[in-house]
């Protein structure tokens, strides 16, 4: 998530190496030096985890209710299992 917070805050960034407070270099396209503000990445970063926490359980439930529906109307695990390979 590191890398990706990175680049929504920065938008000409080239290349990022690292992925630690200590560790990270980011570059832009013409291989400058980007300074980054670590705690607005952490933040970030923070942010997108959480966003795709939020996608896999609403993926999740919606893949569940589905079963629902179709155990309701009569198909077997077997059947569910052919049509969505849980």
């Amino acid at each position: 998530m590191i890398h990706e917070a990175v680049r929504s805050l920065y938008s000409n960034v080239g290349t990022i190496n690292g992925d630690t407070e200590d560790t990270i270099t980011v570059l832009d396209t013409s291989q400058n030096l980007i300074t980054i503000k670590w705690s607005d990445v952490e933040t970030k970063a923070s942010e997108l985890a959480k966003l795709l926490t939020k996608e896999i359980e609403t993926k999740n439930t919606n893949k569940n209710n589905g079963i629902t529906k179709l155990k309701s109307l009569g198909l077997t695990d077997d059947e569910i299992t052919a049509l969505i390979g849980k």
